[in-house]
């Protein structure tokens, strides 16, 4: 579980990848079955915004253990990484570069020319921290924020081509 709540040391590709996609599954299952709130509840498009809230403490600290093993501090690139998505359902949320569309009791979300570029630069700022964090390797030895991931383990050897 820490590894979910501490921010100290360090984690390799693997781990972080693992860890990520456990918060997406748990993300998908809350969002859907907060689903009818966000759509029917008057305010309800705030929620999103929520569920990101809940969900940022764990992914920070995801993203920092893998920053200590890229070599990198955790700020300024966790904040690089996080801002625009957290500006995007801001935004969303008031409806500043989004309208909201009713189709019969539905309402549905449609970027405007504003909301049509946070979405762009969004989706650019997380593929490349998608290749920073999953893709690229981290540093072999120990560094600033610990010795690489599996090091020290007894029976395995501390190896550069680790995740």
């Amino acid at each position: 579980m820490t590894l979910f709540t501490r921010f100290a040391g360090r984690i390799g590709r693997k781990r972080f990848l693992v860890g990520m996609l456990a918060l997406v599954a748990v993300g998908v299952v809350v969002g859907v079955l907060t689903t009818p709130l966000q759509l029917l509840a008057p305010g309800g498009a705030w929620t999103g915004l929520v569920l990101s809230l809940l969900f940022l403490y764990p992914a920070l600290a995801l993203m920092v253990k893998r920053l200590h093993d890229r070599g990198r501090p955790a700020l300024p690139f966790a904040a690089i990484y996080v801002l625009p998505g957290l500006v995007w359902n801001a935004m969303q949320a008031a409806g500043i570069g989004f309208t909201h569309v009713s189709i019969g009791d539905l309402r549905v979300v449609e970027p405007t020319g504003l909301g049509l570029a946070v979405t762009g630069v969004t989706i650019l700022v997380a593929l490349i921290a998608f290749v920073d964090l999953v893709l690229l390797r981290g540093e072999a030895d120990t560094n600033a924020w610990g010795p690489a991931p599996g090091a020290g383990r007894v029976g395995e050897a501390a190896s550069p081509r680790r995740g």
